[in-house]
């Protein structure tokens, strides 16, 4: 721990970009407990972020703008004065901001490139008493380690979960220990209706949680994970993970249509009430599926709340040919029923050990 400033506004100086700071790399980090700081603008940190990172920027969007023409236009050294200025005018409340993180000590300080503002935020939490390093490389750098992740991945017990349209694939995912949830980490269900109430990810934020999740995994134990094309929603599967799930043993769920469709009447209306119309907008837009009078009659059926009907229509003659397009040929390791969830999560664990 660095000893406490006598006087909060003893830690700032505008030379913290001068001092380096005490580095950490990315393998390190990632191993460890720290908590870790990225301190980009907010329109970087959407855009791709470390798992469980909190963004405390240094530079609020604007301000980023704003230091970004004054260094093409002017030049570096006009562009940290400047940097500086923002952070003097803001430090009383940014003091108090830092003092709360100080429960989530060790800190990594995380920028674009491990370059000036980590280096600046790493000094500066120091000489505030915070026990902080520097991430080396930044965002870049974790980047960097989540794609050679990815390339190098190897999953030998890898156990693939196939089954047509609400036979609880993910809910069985969600029972099994030691599994992926491919769907949850895409927020995305991989459907026609699949992004109903759920806000979307992008590639880089899919394959950091995915790098994550498999982190937490033991390998030396079956893996568990749910058959899915290509693309889940916004994002793909990366090359390395779709082939290993293609070499991978199959287990095949089945449950009766009165099951199959109960399960989706339950998930995508009744728990999502707020959500009708997006999925009224859904089922209009298989008009060229089903023609013209054909949508007519099944968003007759939507508005008047006789599902059934709705559901079945859409699974036999639409998702169903289409699942089983796709599995022609395909030899199954086990098929299992599923009616009975836990029942089915006990039966896969028996057959693949």
């Amino acid at each position: 721990m660095t000893q406490n400033s006598p006087n909060p506004s003893d830690a700032f100086t505008k030379d913290l970009h001068k001092s380096k700071a005490l580095k950490i790399s990315v393998a390190e980090a990632m191993g460890g407990s720290q908590t870790i700081i990225d301190v980009r603008a907010p329109i970087e940190f959407d855009k791709g972020a470390i798992p469980a990172s909190l963004n405390f920027p240094l530079l609020h969007d604007h301000e980023r703008h704003e230091i970004g023409i004054l260094y093409k236009q002017v030049g570096q050294q006009a562009a940290i004065e400047q940097g500086y200025e923002f952070l003097q005018k803001n430090f009383p409340k940014f003091v108090s901001e830092v003092m709360e993180l100080k429960k989530l000590e060790p800190i990594i300080l995380s920028c674009a490139r491990g370059g000036m503002r980590s280096q600046v935020m790493t000094n500066l939490f120091r000489n505030l008493g915070l026990d902080a390093t520097q991430l080396e490389g930044g965002y870049k750098g974790y980047r960097n380690w989540v794609l050679q992740n990815l390339e190098n991945l190897e999953i030998p017990k890898l156990v693939v979960l196939q089954g047509q349209t609400g036979v609880g694939k993910t809910k069985v995912i969600h029972l099994l220990p030691n599994s992926i949830d491919l769907e949850g980490l895409a927020h995305h269900r991989g459907s026609l209706f699949g992004g109903i109430g759920l806000k979307p990810t992008n590639q880089k934020n899919f394959e950091a949680d995915l790098v994550d999740a498999i982190g937490k995994l033991d390998l030396s134990k079956p893996v568990y994970i749910e058959g899915e094309s290509k693309k889940i929603g916004p994002v793909n599967l990366p090359a390395k993970l779709y082939k290993i799930m293609n070499d991978a043993p199959i287990a095949f769920l089945s449950s009766p249509l009165s099951v199959r469709i109960e399960r989706i009447e339950e998930e995508y209306i009744t728990e999502q009430p707020e959500n009708r119309p997006r999925l009224r907008e859904m089922v209009a837009s298989l008009k060229e599926f089903f023609g013209k009078a054909g949508v007519a009659g099944l968003l007759e059926n939507f508005d008047q709340g006789n599902y059934e009907p709705l559901l079945t229509r859409i699974l036999v003659e639409y998702y169903d040919p289409k699942y089983s397009h796709c599995l022609k040929g395909v030899d199954f390791a086990q098929t299992i029923d599923t009616s009975d969830l836990e029942l089915a999560t006990r039966e896969i664990q028996k057959s693949f050990k």
